[in-house]
């Protein structure tokens, strides 16, 4: 008798097992003859704040049931003591802890409510020194009572006994000589007013704290909301990088930052402190002056230590010359950027789709050879000759499969021997074998047919990148094979510095992989591009699967993010070289030697991960129960088949019912690109006029501070699924408050308990359900349930942990070890650099750098060495053999990349520009060594010889300078060929897919500007040519 939404109710409660069968069986027998709208009604409310049965039935006997419930919620307390200690008994603490616990919570409970009246006054705090936590709680409601805008006083709060608990157990870890202290804490249980707390504590005694956030932007929010606490005890805090400096020279950049660190508690992000760390202990700046590794706390621990483990920090180094491959990243990018990835319907692996041409071009180039006298015209006779076409209309674009599938069987037969071509057609966007019987196992090519006659070659990755390659090489000469007397046979051939050579013969497999890599990735999901604060475009990596935050201090190396700026048609950012590291791992454990770590989570993840954390940095792991029972209601998971649109479907209609139903609905997509295209939709189909926030760039769209009604959509990313506290009207939470809508599956069952944290914080009902496109699930979940998937991510994270730690850290650590040998020889170079015996070496920062760049060459070539963990002791050997090669050349003015000459040269020549015709302080010696060095780019070098010489003005300068110039003029077209190289390949590689960002292409832009500097360059060669001839003839 129950009305459609009662029984949907009922079944809610059933599956988040707030009631047995048993229950349900007696409430409904007592609701029989009563309206059912309000028996729903009752329901509504059980099932919101998951009240017992008992209190149900008791309130069906009341005038007004719904008047008595509301009663019963309002009298709902925190846990006690008692209560607290029972669930930390369930969890497996340690029994003398928990008796150290009971004494002093049992305290805290009986003194804390006599001190709401009570200031804090220094005499009180000299007094309560036994009693910590009574001091901290009434700092904490003195520091956040507020006066409104009204001049109403707006009273704090006492930290709950939760939060006293956890602050308790942080301290009787570092009592104990404990290296540290991880506390899994419910989302909404008030973790950063426990950190804040405890962070207090330290300073108070003497130890520097610095506090790690999962993004710049919680830093600042944290260290904002905190600093009247730490003031009111006299500590000093501060967030690097210091705020408002943005118009601030570089020297008042670094004393900010130095002050920002003299500070006793400093609030930033891992990589902003690792960042400075490394600016310190490599490049000799006094960044974080003499801060020890004291303590650091860590918010949102799980996601630094296991989601970003092995992410590794580092200063970008520009290395010289790198600017010459881009012609090479761009050629590549011409060659490959038509090619896509496909799946093979049979066997579900993914190979790749080359360029789309007419089948007889495809079958000429994949099938016969591009060596074979069987040319393209006799592939189509052929097709004649079968009756495909007549001679007289040979149009391609008339073929279907079977025509084609025909004209590749008789090439196969007929005319080619022992090749065997496979055919693929095109079903639900996978490649599926055409013409079954004829397949082969291992056939020598496959061909996907496809409409109008066209069709490409099927490759795997290994194929496709040897095949490009393979063409590649065929047009680089290195410019030792160059001579500027021939520059016109160069012409055709990409030309690359000779010093550079083994570097691209390492790097080109990888940067093919990286192209590869680039059009797979898309946009508004592992990338933006930010077009707001910079004078450019620019390639913004996105943590998507974890934070969502938009990660602006990073860029993508070995080629991937140049070449998503070509695919953008972006201007081209420069390569650089890893010369410094530091990872996650190697940064917390730095703290290991001093007081250790210490650090909070919604989700510490289970056995496996807490097993890895402590093997890793030495620390206990504890779960703090909630402050209140939760109220979170989950709905059954949907997985949705038909396709994406079916799929949007759905969510929109879940919306809005939740919607219709009072509550506020936040939506978590994968990606950007979702969720705009989610917000689209959401608008088009909406019936009333609710409102619709997006929630996908932190900067953009800040929702913490607005406190949402009835109906209100939030669109968000991950960014809203971790670390963001969103706030609902209480008539919200009556219509069972935050409902959270998941739409897709995590990677971890932690990224998961944090989205569904967002909703039912602090003691408030909420509402979570997973919505999921059967189609876009990864292959290992294809038919599963939803809990079976859960089951299979489990394993597969025990698997991950358990690579990472044999493979990745091991790999990180040798690495790490070397950088330190690295960083010793650096020292040691610096100790025996003045020795008098080494009169003709190089500059001291020129030196530095050159050293810097072999260790990065040496890092690159022994990638293979580190992932087969071989020895650490021979390859430090055999890198201080490379090193201490290198060193001897620098101390005797040798070396084979003619930038360094031309940096030493322009030092000297800006010396001799103040006095030019006394001396040329020795410029045109290191001038002339850049020439001798590499005679093909020579420009810079002969252009500034000829200015020293006209400067001097010595017997015979006028004819010396005019044949230096001739020769520049010649080799600036060495310059203007690679930039017109860069260019031309760009524009090859433009598809109706990848569309340029910007109408005026930035990158065509760029390259023209860079042209037009070199043509004029030319013209002011002709013009001095001009002026000494005419000096000559005067």
């Amino acid at each position: 008798k129950l009305p459609k939404q009662g029984k949907e109710i009922l079944s809610q409660i059933l599956f988040n097992n707030i009631w047995t069968p048993k229950e349900i069986k007696l409430f409904i027998g007592q609701t029989l003859g009563m309206d059912q709208e309000k028996v729903s009604n009752i329901l509504h409310w059980v099932c919101t704040y998951r009240l017992s049965c008992i209190l149900a039935v008791t309130a069906l006997n009341h005038k007004d049931p719904i008047g008595y419930i509301r009663d019963c919620i309002s009298c709902e307390e925190d846990k006690d003591h008692e209560t607290l200690l029972s669930e930390m008994q369930e969890n497996n603490y340690p029994e003398d802890l928990l008796s150290q616990l009971e004494d002093t919570l049992q305290y805290v409970e009986a003194v804390l409510p006599r001190c709401k009246g009570v200031d804090l006054e220094s005499d009180l705090i000299e007094d309560c020194k036994r009693s910590i936590l009574i001091v901290m709680s009434i700092a904490v409601k003195t520091c956040t009572t507020f006066i409104t805008s009204s001049g109403k006083s707006v009273q704090g709060y006492f930290p709950r006994l939760t939060q006293l608990a956890s602050l308790l157990l942080l301290l009787l870890q570092q009592s104990q000589n404990k290296r540290g202290c991880l506390l899994e804490i419910g989302t909404g249980e008030g973790k950063t007013c426990i950190l804040a707390m405890f962070a207090t504590i330290q300073a108070i005694r003497g130890t520097a704290v610095d506090v790690v956030t999962s993004s710049p932007l919680l830093a600042i929010r944290d260290q904002e909301e905190w600093k009247k606490l730490y003031a009111m005890f006299g500590v000093t805090s501060s967030t690097v990088p210091p705020q408002h400096q943005i118009k601030s020279s570089f020297e008042d950049h670094d004393k900010l930052l130095e002050e920002a660190y003299s500070m006793q508690v400093v609030y930033g992000t891992v990589c902003t402190f690792a960042a400075d760390i490394l600016r310190q202990e490599f490049e000799k700046k006094t960044t974080r002056g003499q801060r020890k590794f004291d303590c650091v706390i860590v918010d949102e621990v799980d996601y630094m230590t296991l989601d970003s483990g092995v992410q590794v920090t580092f200063l970008s180094h520009q290395a010289s010359g790198l600017r010459h491959l881009e012609q090479v990243l761009a050629s590549i990018w011409a060659l490959m950027s038509t090619c896509r990835p496909i799946e093979i319907f049979e066997t579900g692996e993914i190979q790749w789709g080359t360029r789309i041409q007419y089948c007889h071009k495809v079958a000429k180039q994949a099938v016969v050879g591009l060596q074979s006298d069987f040319s393209e015209a006799d592939i189509l006779l052929l097709g004649v000759k079968l009756g495909l076409y007549s001679q007289e209309d040979l149009n391609m674009a008339k073929l279907g499969h079977q025509q084609q599938h025909e004209l590749f069987r008789e090439l196969e037969t007929a005319v080619l021997d022992g090749v065997v071509v496979d055919c693929y057609s095109l079903v639900n966007n996978k490649a599926k074998r055409y013409g079954k019987d004829n397949s082969s196992a291992d056939p020598d090519v496959r061909i996907l047919l496809l409409q109008n006659g066209c069709a490409c070659e099927i490759m795997s990755e290994k194929s496709l990148i040897e095949s490009t390659l393979e063409k590649l090489k065929s047009k680089i000469r290195f410019s030792s094979e160059c001579s500027l007397k021939s520059v016109d046979e160069t012409q055709g051939y990409i030309v690359i510095p000779s010093f550079l050579k083994e570097y691209v013969e390492n790097q080109l497999p990888i940067f093919a992989e990286n192209a590869l890599r680039a059009i797979q990735m898309a946009l508004d999901r592992e990338y933006m591009i930010d077009d707001d604060s910079h004078h450019y475009d620019a390639i913004i990596p996105v943590d998507f699967q974890a934070s969502g935050v938009l990660e602006k201090n990073k860029r993508w190396g070995e080629g991937l993010q140049q070449f998503l700026e070509m695919k953008h048609q972006l201007a081209i950012s420069q390569l650089s070289n890893v010369t410094n590291y530091m990872s996650n791992v190697h940064f917390f454990k730095k703290y290991l030697t001093g007081k250790g770590i210490f650090g909070v989570s919604g989700t510490l993840g289970g056995k496996a991960e807490k097993a890895f954390l402590k093997r890793q940095y030495k620390t206990a792991s504890y779960i703090i129960p909630a402050h209140r029972h939760k109220k979170l209601v989950e709905l059954p998971a949907v997985q949705v088949s038909g396709g994406k649109t079916e799929w949007i479907q759905v969510i929109c209609e879940t919306t809005w019912r939740a919607a219709d139903r009072g509550q506020v609905v936040l939506i978590i997509c994968e990606d950007v690109k979702t969720a705009k295209e989610l917000k689209g939709k959401v608008q088009v189909q909406k019936r009333h006029s609710a409102k619709i926030s997006m929630y996908t760039i932190s900067e953009k769209h800040n929702i913490e501070k607005e406190t949402f009604r009835k109906g209100h959509i939030i669109i968000a990313t991950n960014l809203g699924g971790r670390g963001t506290d969103i706030h609902v009207h209480q008539e919200v939470n009556e219509c069972g408050g935050l409902f959270v809508l998941l739409t897709y599956f995590p990677g971890s069952h932690r990224v998961e308990r944090q989205v569904f944290g967002r909703t039912a914080r602090k003691g408030n009902p909420g509402m979570a359900q997973m919505i999921l496109n059967r189609d876009l699930l990864a292959q290992a979940y294809q038919g599963h349930s939803v809990e079976t998937m859960r089951q299979l991510r489990e394993e597969y994270e025990v698997r991950r942990l358990d690579g990472m730690e044999k493979n990745e850290l091991l790999q990180i650590e040798i690495k790490e070890n070397l950088f330190a040998t690295f960083c010793e020889f650096l020292c040691d170079f610096d100790k025996h650099y003045t020795e008098e015996s080494h009169r003709q070496k190089f500059d001291y920062e020129t030196a530095i750098n050159a050293l810097k760049e072999s260790w990065a060459l040496w890092l690159i070539l022994h990638e293979e060495h580190f992932s087969r963990h071989n020895d650490i002791l021979l390859l430090k050997e055999n890198l201080m053999k490379g090193l201490k090669n290198t060193a001897d050349q620098i101390l005797k003015g040798r070396r084979n990349n003619f930038y360094d000459y031309i940096k030493l040269a322009k030092s000297r020549t800006d010396i001799h520009r103040s006095n030019k015709k006394e001396s040329d302080f020795g410029a045109l010696l290191y001038w002339q060594s850049a020439v001798q060095c590499d005679p093909f780019y020579c420009a810079v070098a002969l252009y500034n010889q000829a200015y020293i010489t006209v400067n001097l003005q010595r017997s015979g300068y006028k004819e010396e300078a005019k044949q230096l110039l001739e020769k520049a003029k010649t080799a600036v077209d060495v310059y203007l060929s690679e930039s017109t190289n860069t260019m031309m390949f760009c524009n090859l590689a433009m598809t109706n897919d990848f569309l340029p960002h910007h109408k005026d292409s930035n990158l065509q832009n760029q390259m023209k500007a860079r042209m037009s500097v070199f043509k004029c360059w030319k013209g002011y060669i002709e013009n001095a040519l001009k002026a000494l001839q005419h000096i000559e003839n005067s």
